[in-house]
């Protein structure tokens, strides 16, 4: 589902426009983890959630970056 979110981020960047995404916090639950398995809590203290949400958000931001430098399209002219 991130590389849809990119796609629709890359097509919206060159006009200035900014993607929000929102999450659901129980996600660690409902997503399974090939190298751990389903999480048994969501609990935002366990260090095994922190890892969790560290690793979903380095995937977020390496799908879409947040600088518009690291756009490899052109801005649009205006007329």
């Amino acid at each position: 589902m991130i590389l849809e979110f990119a796609r629709i981020a890359d097509q919206l960047r060159p006009w200035g426009v900014r993607m929000s995404l929102s999450v659901d916090l129980s996600s660690p639950l409902k997503i399974d983890i090939p190298s751990v398995g389903h999480l048994t809590t969501f609990d935002p203290t366990d260090p095994t959630v922190i890892a969790w949400w560290q690793s979903k958000v380095d995937e977020i931001y390496k799908a879409i970056p947040t600088s518009p430098a690291s756009s490899s399209k052109p801005t649009p002219k205006a007329a």
